[in-house]
């Protein structure tokens, strides 16, 4: 065990922290943090090295909240892990559920990041969904300004971002949030899928319908096309 947590998931999140790869995304419920990850590379890196390249914050629309301690979110990372709920692995279905988990203030450096996590499930890698993140590019040109900002009026910096080299910061407070506690079920999986394939064909169909006048309205047809088709796909095999 490298973190002394007992459970799978609990080790995840801290080794996440601690360099190792897991199946997390991180993300953070702060936007000014979000910034600072935007416009500064990994602390072992000078801040100034990726100065000359574009960042990108993105921005996650959430829907459900799975908390890290609920039995659920732990028999559903158990699944994946222990390879033992086969209607979960087996079926490409349930690729795409991708579930934000809450922080858990495992370390500092979790507190101190307002962190929480984005669960990829799937056998393969499965990109998030285009309904659910949008990006903002932020200019190259603007970093160096970003970062001196960001210590001066909200002291935030790579001290206080990663405490456990310089321990700047104070125990965040509580934010009061919806947490998921149904139970880890084939049922409960499908309805999950249903809601996320509805979210996402409105979106695409919105988008065409935005775009119907535009040049290139037949490849966004065909996508959408093969978008319908995978879901059919992945329904029959489930079915089957």
């Amino acid at each position: 065990m490298l973190t002394g947590e007992k459970r799978y998931l609990d080790n995840a999140i801290a080794a996440q922290h601690g360099e190792f790869p897991s199946r997390l995304l991180d993300v953070s419920y702060n936007c000014l943090i979000a910034l600072y990850f935007a416009v500064t590379p990994y602390y072992h890196d000078s801040e100034d090295f990726l100065d000359d390249k574009d960042g990108m914050v993105y921005l996650f629309f959430i829907d459900e909240i799975f908390s890290p301690s609920a039995q659920n979110t732990n028999d559903n990372y158990n699944a994946i892990i222990n390879r033992n709920v086969g209607w979960y692995l087996d079926n490409a279905l349930f690729w795409n559920n991708h579930k934000f988990i809450d922080h858990a203030k495992l370390n500092n450096r979790i507190i101190a990041q307002q962190g929480a996590f984005i669960l990829f499930p799937g056998e393969e890698p499965e990109g998030l969904p285009d309904y659910m993140y949008c990006g903002i590019r932020i200019s190259k040109t603007a970093k160096a300004l970003i970062r001196q900002e960001l210590k001066l009026l909200f002291g935030i910096h790579t001290g206080s971002i990663y405490p456990e080299i310089i321990n700047l910061v104070k125990e965040i407070s509580g934010i009061s949030k919806k947490l998921n506690t149904e139970n880890f079920t084939c049922l409960k999986e499908m309805e999950y899928t249903l809601r996320q394939m509805e979210k996402e064909l409105v979106y695409y169909l919105d988008y065409a319908i935005e775009h119907r006048k535009s040049d290139n309205i037949d490849q966004i047809l065909i996508y959408i096309e093969r978008k319908v088709n995978h879901y059919r796909k992945v329904f029959l095999e489930f079915i089957q």
